[in-house]
């Protein structure tokens, strides 16, 4: 059997700074009119600009946030219209469009560790959204560390893709997760 390659409408070029520099210069005029309020370059795209290397198969991942102004329903459109002025702006089609008012605490501080800004409405919104996420991240450390050591423990005891160990409920297990986070916000190991 014979794979065939998926054409795009055009082949994308890697980014460079110069492009970068001019696309920066393209956003600040176009989203000035809009409710974005911020713009990240990150991913494998970033990741080459920032070592210098050429990825063409790279395709571009940003990560937008948005003014609290729109209503969810609107959401869809809104992606819509920002997806077709970033292929305008990018000169391609492979974009991948992460909004940050509904992300993670993990996407958040990936995006603020390996990415780029490409578009800030003003500073002091750039300061806002980088020290709540920080802040965010920073809260649910304990949480996440907490289940990553349940994930290894079952893996362990080849219980992994069971769900709530054998014989717990699910409220005994949700008190077991509380007493562990009063444990660690004391100080307790």
């Amino acid at each position: 059997m014979k794979m065939r390659k998926i054409k795009v409408l055009k082949e994308p070029e890697g980014l460079t700074p110069e492009k970068i520099a001019a696309i920066k210069d393209k956003l600040a005029e176009i989203l000035a009119s809009t409710h974005v309020l911020l713009v990240y370059l990150f991913g494998s795209a970033a990741r080459n600009l920032m070592t210098g290397r050429q990825g063409k198969l790279s395709d571009v991942d940003l990560a937008v946030l948005l003014a609290n102004e729109g209503r969810v329903d609107d959401l869809s459109e809104t992606i819509l219209n920002l997806m077709e002025i970033f292929c305008r702006v990018f000169g391609r089609e492979d974009i991948d469009l992460t909004i940050l008012n509904t992300s993670s605490p993990v996407i958040k501080n990936r995006v603020l560790r390996e990415g780029m800004l490409l578009y800030a409405r003003d500073r002091q919104t750039k300061i806002d959204f980088e020290t709540v996420s920080r802040r965010e991240y920073l809260d649910t450390q304990p949480l996440r560390a907490f289940y990553r050591r349940q994930f290894i423990d079952k893996i362990k005891k080849g219980e992994a893709g069971r769900g709530f160990r054998a014989g717990l409920e699910a409220p005994q297990e949700a008190r077991r997760i509380r007493e562990f986070l009063k444990g660690i916000s004391k100080g307790e190991p």
